[in-house]
């Protein structure tokens, strides 16, 4: 439960980053490079732990964890695409960004939804 729980809060993390961006984005600041790299870091070391730790447990199975494990990976795959058209310098489509967070964001609730039921289960 503990590699969820540290999954699920650096997948946190980086929808702040992602929000983070987009303000920047939106009010036109200089993104900060930092963060350009570090949003995808955190997105794909969350999506690992998350992996693991769905991958090696033992207990009872919270759907709203699972799916957020899964709603999370889409957003990762949409940003992966999101990535390959700014490397080959062609415009990313507002919406795309859009889906990509609503999903991130999506997935993050999940998460927490599932771990909150896992602990009251336990506790």
């Amino acid at each position: 439960m503990t590699l969820a729980i540290v999954g699920s809060a650096l997948a946190c993390l980086a929808v702040l980053g992602g929000l983070t961006l987009v303000i920047c984005l939106v009010s036109r600041k200089s993104l900060p490079r930092w963060l350009l790299r570090a949003h995808p870091a955190l997105g794909i070391t969350a999506l690992i732990c998350l992996w693991i730790a769905f991958a090696l447990w033992q207990g009872q199975h919270s759907l709203p964890l699972d799916a957020g494990i899964v709603v999370l990976t889409l957003a990762f795959a949409a940003g992966g695409f999101m990535f390959s058209l700014r490397a080959t310098r062609l415009p990313v489509p507002p919406f795309a960004i859009g889906l990509h967070g609503l999903a991130a964001l999506t997935g993050c609730v999940l998460l927490i939804v599932g771990l909150c039921r896992l602990a009251g289960v336990a506790g």
